[in-house]
Order: structure tokens, then C-alpha cells, then sequence
């Protein structure tokens, strides 16, 4: 499967996410999965273009667009806050 078809079934699907919270900016780093078949647990570098409230236009680091192959990729996600980091206490005396 290509990538132009994996993320045409990822918007129909609307199976890509950036981990990032909504309050983000443009020009923050973030961080693009999706699950479509193929690239399911794949991770992405992007930068947000346009915070939408719920989506983002991102701009992807290593995808080009198919058209202008010196143009970043862009493409719209949903956005998800990621799950907080799990942290272990050590050290730790009563």
C-alpha cells in the first residue's frame, strides 16, 4: 500500500491523531499516529500549521506532497491529548 493510499483510507476513516493538546500552537512540534492498515502504531513528526479547536492542518518533516515534491506534505488530524507519561516513585520514604 502506498502512502498516498494509506492516508486517503486514514481520512476517510478519520484514523490519524496528533498526540497533543488542543491549547497547542502553531509552529509546536507534535507528534502524528494513525492505524490505518498498513501503518498501524506509526508515529510522524509534524509541525501544527492551523489549530482548528478539535483538528489540526499539520505540516509533516519527512513527507512531501505528491503534486510539488519540494512542498511538505499537509494534511488534516484530529487532535488527542496523549495519556500522561507513567511515572515511579523511587526514593520514596514515609
Amino acid at each position: 500500500m502506498t502512502f498516498q493510499r494509506a492516508k486517503e483510507n486514514a481520512e476517510l476513516q478519520n484514523q490519524c491523531y496528533a498526540h497533543a493538546c488542543i491549547d497547542c500552537l502553531q509552529g509546536d512540534e507534535v507528534e502524528v499516529c494513525c492505524n490505518s492498515e498498513g501503518f498501524l502504531g506509526s508515529d510522524w513528526e509534524a509541525i501544527i500549521v492551523v489549530n482548528m479547536g478539535t483538528n489540526y492542518l499539520v505540516e509533516y518533516k519527512d513527507f512531501v506532497d505528491e503534486a510539488d515534491e519540494s512542498t511538505p506534505l499537509r494534511e488534516t488530524v484530529m487532535a488527542t491529548c496523549p495519556a500522561p507519561a507513567a511515572t515511579v516513585a523511587t526514593n520514596y520514604a514515609v
